[in-house]
């Protein structure tokens, strides 16, 4: 009997045997000729699935059977093959991907044992192919592995200290997604998603099908640069569908091994990615995570803290005073923290964190109790204090604050008028008419509403006319050098005229030089409150200097009588009395805006100027909409400090010399105009 008469042989009784043996089970049972290149199978049943033809005999040639496997996965198929063929392995254990007929993608389990010839030459492999042993590990929509095959390669390539970049991705706003277009569009958009990735991610990577709308790759060797051309190559191509953001974390981190922290590090990446405008690739930043986990620490000391009675919490108040006759009419209530372990803490720390906790409600119910009691007190000696107590939009949602308040007033035997609630601006725009019809009912009983820092969020000067508010506070940052900003300057005189039209009071907060009061005094705001005055105080401490003393309204009243008496009689200087003195022709400009703040008479004068030139460029200065046709400028002179510039100016010739100024920090020029007999001059 020949070999091959053997091999035939032993051919037909394993296959004989495969055929008795699939009787009993679900998997497709195989045999391959390793010599012939040629696979047998115990049944048809596979074609009927999969697009794979098979002879009478149900055999198919191996190049056809590598046809229907995935093209990301057929190279580690064709590689395993060939080390069996190079007699390097006597096994064949494999996970990779089929295309059905239907063009869906399934993962199946191949297995094999080789059997070799007296020579020991391998010549036959017997194996099953099962596309249910995988169930639970693969994700039925996209056909990737899910979470646990992700923490296994992870863990994996860890243990042999090897680095590398894990990233996960998710698709942005995908809840609003579902929501408008419909589950079935949500998950096309998940495979289209996974396709994309499988295309631009290296074969030797793995994608991940996380939760949701989340995907991760372990790019095992990858720096942060070659990770960041993949995933933009990602981004770019889903653009037309869908944006895509995603976080990332280079590892080892300090040596950890933790592969669950990694994948942590990775997804608060992605969160952050999303949070600072999505559509973009964050890296784990250590400096940030310590910062997070700073966070989580006070988020747990804060809400002890609140269990405790608010132990640790503790009010500061700033005295609001009136501009006519500098008297303390009010102060503002401030929240402050003071840790057992950091000290005290920023309220821009802690706030944001009682707001977004929800803890805010139980401690502003604290600071009412407490302010609106120091408030009865404090009314004992003067019985028209108010007192300025702010609420957060999250109390406003409290079904039960209103009669709360109502309680803790009819409880200290004070009327509503004691009491000021102010609200941030940006509130208004959520639901200001459900708002001012809460602010109608406490208006009922007295109780006055403040819009807080107005100007730096939503508002505009329309809003006014629409919020049922007593009291607006503008923000420091409209305050802060006001004498040298003419724009804010206008801005704030714009607001005032609409406030005193709507009867509505103005507070300006952030006062802190004596040129910010006096610049404010000319636009007659009906309160002041800054540093200027005082720093916030705690109880005793205000009480001693406002209430039982009033040395320091005393002390206000007669610096600023004798800074105006000063400026009269000459003691003190007035720059504008000075330059009005003056025959030369001058104006001060703003450095960054290049509007006029102040022009002398003579320049006036001479550039035939409106009234109304402050805050205007010089061709609105003269009544026009946009600059002059022929407008010429041309530098004829320079020194370090000053520059000189010949100017055409409606048919008229002026010299302007030029010098810059630093005035508290703002940059101004101070030009001096010369009429054009002068200009000869410089022309020879």
């Amino acid at each position: 009997m020949t070999t091959d008469t053997i091999q035939n042989e032993e051919i037909r009784e394993h296959l004989q045997t495969l055929r008795l043996l699939s009787e009993t089970t679900d998997d497709y049972l195989y045999m391959a000729d390793l010599t012939e290149e040629k696979m047998y199978f115990a049944n048809s049943a596979i074609s009927s699935r999969y697009n794979i033809s098979l002879s009478k005999e149900n055999t198919c040639c191996v190049e056809a059977w590598s046809r229907i496997i995935y093209e990301r996965d057929v190279v580690q198929w064709k590689k395993d093959i060939r080390k069996i063929q190079e007699k390097k392995s006597h096994k064949h254990n494999l996970v990779y991907r089929l295309r059905e007929k239907n063009g869906n993608l399934v993962w199946i389990s191949c297995r094999g044992k080789v059997l070799e010839n007296e020579e020991g030459e391998p010549i036959i492999m017997l194996g099953r192919i099962s596309d249910t042993a995988l169930l639970g590990k693969v994700d039925s929509l996209t056909c990737l592995f899910m979470e646990e095959e992700m923490y296994r390669n992870l863990k994996k390539a860890v243990s042999a200290k090897k680095s590398g970049v894990l990233m996960v991705f998710g698709v942005d706003r995908f809840k609003s997604i579902n929501a408008k277009y419909g589950r079935e569009f949500g998950d096309y958009l998940l495979k289209r998603l996974a396709s994309y990735l499988e295309k631009w991610v290296d074969k030797e990577f793995q994608v991940y099908r996380l939760d949701s709308d989340r995907f991760a790759v372990n790019f095992v060797g990858y720096d942060e640069n070659r990770a960041k051309e993949t995933y933009e190559q990602i981004k770019n191509g889903m653009t037309e569908n869908c944006s895509v953001s995603a976080g990332a974390v280079r590892y080892p981190v300090r040596n950890s091994k933790d592969v669950n922290a990694l994948y942590n590090y990775a997804e608060r990446s992605l969160d952050r990615a999303k949070q600072n405008g999505r559509n973009q690739l964050v890296f784990f930043s250590e400096e940030d995570y310590e910062k997070k986990l700073s966070e989580i620490d006070l988020i747990e000391e804060l809400n002890k803290s609140v269990n405790n009675r608010c132990k640790g919490f503790y009010l500061v108040y700033q005295p609001q005073v009136s501009l006519n006759g500098y008297e303390v009419v009010g102060a503002e209530a401030l929240l402050r923290f003071q840790s057992a372990i950091r000290g005290v803490v920023s309220p821009e720390q802690f706030v944001p964190i009682l707001e977004k906790s929800g803890m805010i409600v139980p401690v502003g119910k604290w600071i009412l109790e407490h302010a609106i009691h120091q408030c009865a007190l404090w009314r004992q000696h003067n019985p028209q204090f108010r007192m300025s107590i702010n609420l957060s939009y999250v109390q406003l949602e409290q079904n039960d604050l209103i009669q709360f308040i109502f309680g803790l007033l009819e409880q200290e035997n004070l009327p509503g008028s004691a009491i000021i609630l102010e609200v941030t601006e940006s509130m208004q725009l959520q639901d200001y008419p459900r708002y001012n019809q809460l602010f109608d009912i406490l208006g009922k009983r007295g109780i006055q509403i403040s819009m807080d820092d107005f100007g730096t969020g939503y508002s505009s000067l329309g809003y006014l006319k629409s919020l049922s508010v007593d009291e607006i506070k503008i923000d420091r940052c409209f305050v802060n050098n006001i004498h040298l900003s003419t724009y804010n300057y206008k801005l704030l005189s714009n607001i005032l005229e609409l406030a005193k039209s709507s009867k509505i009071r103005v507070v300006c907060e952030g006062v802190e030089t004596y040129e910010e009061l006096r610049t404010l005094s000319d636009l007659e705001p009906e309160e002041i409150q800054g540093f200027y005055f005082s720093r916030p105080l705690e109880s005793g401490e205000f009480t001693n200097r406002y209430l039982l003393s009033h040395n320091e309204e005393e002390k206000w009243k007669v610096d600023n009588h004798e800074l105006n008496v000063g400026a009269s009689q000459g003691s003190i200087i007035d720059y504008k009395q000075v330059l009005d003195s003056m025959s030369e022709a001058v104006s001060i400009l703003d450095e960054e805006t290049n509007c006029l703040c102040y022009m002398n008479r003579a320049a006036q004068k001479l550039l035939g100027a409106k009234e109304d030139y402050i805050g205007k460029t010089c061709y609105q200065m003269l009544g026009r909409d946009k600059i002059c046709e022929g407008c010429k400028y041309r530098k004829i002179q320079e020194t370090e400090e000053i520059r000189g510039y010949l100017i055409d100016c409606q048919g008229h010739r002026y010299l302007a010399e030029v010098k810059n100024l630093d005035w508290g920090g703002h940059s101004l020029r101070f030009v001096e105009w010369t009429d054009r007999e002068r200009t000869k001059l410089f022309e020879k």
